[in-house]
C-alpha cells in the first residue's frame, strides 16, 4: 500500500460551492532513527506524534487561486507496519467550515511533510480564512490552524 496516497472524501459546503480539494502529496521529511534522535525517543514510550509545523501559503490570496495547506509532523512508536492515520484539513471562514478534506493514509515511524492544495471558487468572497489542520491515529491526535486571506 502506497503510503503517499488515500482516498480524498468530504465536500464543499455553503459559499464555496466551487472549492476544489487537489490530492495530498507527502512526504519522509526525517527517517525514523533522524526523527527519535531529534525527540530522544525511547521505545517504552509507545506511540508519540507532534506536530512540528504548520502553513497555509499563500498568505494573501485572489479568489480563483490555490491556496495550500502544510504540515510536518513527527510519527513515533507505530512498530514494522507503522499505523493508519486520518489526516484532515478544513477551511474554515467567519467561524463555518466551509470546505473539508480527509484521507487515511499508513504511516511508519519518521517526519512527515503533507501537502494539499485547494482551488477556490472566482466568487470566494474577501475576508479572513484559516487552514484547520489534523492528524489522528487510534492512539494520538494533533491540530494546527494558519489563517490566509482572500483580497
Amino acid at each position: 500500500h502506497d503510503s503517499g496516497t488515500g482516498a480524498i472524501v468530504g465536500g464543499v459546503v455553503g459559499a464555496l460551492a466551487g472549492l476544489v480539494a487537489h490530492d495530498v502529496k507527502a512526504r519522509k521529511a526525517r527517517d525514523a532513527q533522524a526523527t527519535a534522535a531529534e525527540y530522544n525517543y525511547t521505545p517504552t514510550q509507545g506511540e508519540v506524534m507532534s506536530m512540528e509545523s504548520s502553513a497555509a501559503l499563500p498568505s494573501a490570496v485572489l479568489p480563483g487561486n490555490m491556496v495550500e495547506g502544510t504540515m510536518q509532523y513527527a510519527l513515533l512508536g507505530t512498530g514494522s507496519e507503522g499505523v493508519d492515520v486520518v489526516e484532515t484539513r478544513q477551511l474554515i471562514h467567519n467561524g463555518q467550515v466551509i470546505g473539508e478534506s480527509s484521507q487515511t493514509v499508513r504511516r511508519t515511524d519518521g517526519t512527515w511533510v503533507s501537502t494539499q492544495q485547494f482551488k477556490l471558487p472566482n466568487n470566494a468572497p474577501a475576508g479572513s480564512y484559516r487552514i484547520a489542520q489534523t492528524v489522528q491515529s487510534a492512539r494520538s491526535r494533533v491540530t494546527a490552524s494558519n489563517s490566509f486571506s482572500v483580497q
